[in-house]
C-alpha cells in the first residue's frame, strides 16, 4: 500500500494496528454460489432494519444474548445475525448485504467485508447456536491514502467485540473445527463420543440395554442398543451385539443430529473392545 505524502510513519502505524489486531482475533483461512442472480440489499447504517424473516432460512435461533442495543451502534443484520458499527460514520458509511457476505463502503471505497460461512479472509470465529455460522473478515487497502478511511476499517474491531459480547461466540474456530469436539455420554460400553454442539439440542437416556438419543422437544433420534433386537447390527463390544435403531426425523437439524452417529461408530471402532459387523 502506498504511504501517504509526508506522513508515512503515521499512516504505516494506523494501519499496521488494524492488521495486527486482526491477527490477534484469529489466523488466516468460496460460499455456494446462488443459481440464480444474488440479491443486494443496501442500506446506509442509519437506517437499517431487520429484513423479514425466511421460513427456509429461520435463524431465529441466534438472538443476540443481550437483546438492549449497544449505545452508538448501527446495527445491519444477516443470515439471523445482527452486526454492529459505530453510529459516528452513520452518515458516510453504507452496508451492502448479500447472502453470504457484508459489505461496507464509505461512497465508492470499499472498507471492508465481513463473510460468513466462507473459506475466503481472515477468520474470526464462529457464531453458536441450533445453526452454527463461521465469520471472517477482509479489509481493503484504499487506491489512495485517507487517514478517515484508516479509521473507518479500524471500527471493524467494534463490529467483532460486539459479536463476542452478544453471542456464543467461539473466537479462532470455524464450523468443522467445533464439529471435532466431542463430549463422553456414559453407557453398557463404556463412554460414547457425540459432538459438542449437540449437547444442549439433545436429551441423551442411558440404562442398562442402551442410550435413546431425542431432541430436546421429544423427537426421537435414535438408539445405541446393547442387545438383541429389530435394529442394525453394527458390532459388538466384548461379545455383546450393538445395534443401531433409527428413526423417522423432518427437519434438517434432525438429519444432521441423526447423520452425526457415526461420529459414535468411529470413536467404538478405536476401542480394541469393539468390533465392527461383518470384520
Amino acid at each position: 500500500m502506498t504511504a501517504p505524502k509526508g506522513d508515512s510513519m503515521k499512516r504505516t502505524v494506523c494501519f499496521i494496528i488494524i492488521i495486527s489486531v486482526l491477527a490477534l482475533l484469529a489466523s488466516c483461512g468460496p460460499a455456494n454460489e446462488a443459481e440464480t442472480e444474488e440479491q443486494t440489499s443496501v442500506y446506509v447504517l442509519s437506517d437499517t432494519v431487520p429484513p423479514e424473516t425466511d421460513p427456509a432460512s429461520d435463524t431465529s435461533s441466534l438472538p443476540p444474548t443481550d437483546s438492549d442495543p449497544d449505545d452508538g451502534m448501527s446495527e445491519t443484520y444477516a443470515d439471523g445475525i445482527t452486526f454492529k458499527y459505530p453510529e459516528t460514520w452513520s452518515d458516510k458509511v453504507t452496508a451492502e448485504v448479500y447472502e453470504d457476505r457484508i459489505e461496507y463502503k464509505y461512497g465508492d471505497i470499499p472498507l471492508f467485508d465481513i463473510l460468513i460461512d466462507s473459506e475466503e479472509g481472515d477468520l474470526v470465529g464462529t457464531v453458536k447456536g441450533d445453526i452454527y455460522r463461521t465469520i471472517s473478515v477482509v479489509v481493503h487497502e484504499p487506491e489512495e491514502p485517507n487517514e478517515e478511511v484508516y479509521a473507518m476499517q479500524e471500527d471493524l474491531n467494534s463490529v467483532i467485540d460486539c459479536l463476542k459480547n452478544d453471542y456464543d461466540f467461539a473466537e479462532g474456530k470455524t464450523v468443522s473445527e467445533l464439529n471435532e469436539d466431542l463430549y463422553e455420554i456414559e453407557s453398557p460400553a463404556g463412554y460414547l463420543h457425540y459432538p459438542a454442539k449437540w449437547k444442549n439440542q439433545t436429551v441423551v437416556v442411558s440404562d442398562a440395554e442402551k442410550v435413546s438419543f431425542s431432541t430436546t422437544d421429544g423427537v426421537a433420534l435414535f438408539d445405541i442398543v446393547f442387545a438383541e433386537c429389530d435394529g442394525s447390527l453394527i458390532g459388538s463390544y466384548d461379545g455383546t451385539p450393538v445395534y443401531l435403531v433409527m428413526y423417522p426425523v423432518t427437519t434438517d437439524e434432525q438429519y444432521a443430529m441423526q447423520e452425526d452417529v457415526n461420529v459414535i461408530i468411529d470413536e467404538l471402532m478405536k476401542d480394541e473392545a469393539f468390533a465392527r459387523a461383518g470384520a
